[in-house]
């Protein structure tokens, strides 16, 4: 996720939405070279936030899944192959771009 989130231009902002914003700026943030934010608010708001972004670099979570479900049609979505399950995983590498 490092690398892929360092491939974004640099003029970006990465916000990372988590539930675990202590590990996320301890073993993430140091590492990535871009203007990066990391939030946790309530479950909708952060649904909300993260289905509009125009770059989802999705993890391995039902929550990261539905991100990329609700997210716009122009969003690029990116999920790491070797992460998904084998019963969803043809759908979402085939509609969107794996890392």
């Amino acid at each position: 996720y490092i690398n892929a989130l360092n491939s974004v231009p640099a003029y970006s902002c990465i916000l990372i939405v988590t539930d675990s914003v202590k590990w996320v700026q301890h073993r993430i943030v140091p590492f990535i070279t871009n203007n990066v934010h990391v939030m946790s608010t309530t479950p909708a708001v952060d649904m909300c936030i993260l289905s509009r972004g125009s770059q989802i670099f999705a993890s391995s979570t039902t929550f990261s899944y539905l991100g990329v479900v609700f997210a716009t049609p122009s969003a690029k979505v990116l999920i790491d192959r070797s992460q998904l399950r084998r019963d969803i995983g043809g759908v979402c590498c085939i509609r969107y771009g794996t890392m």
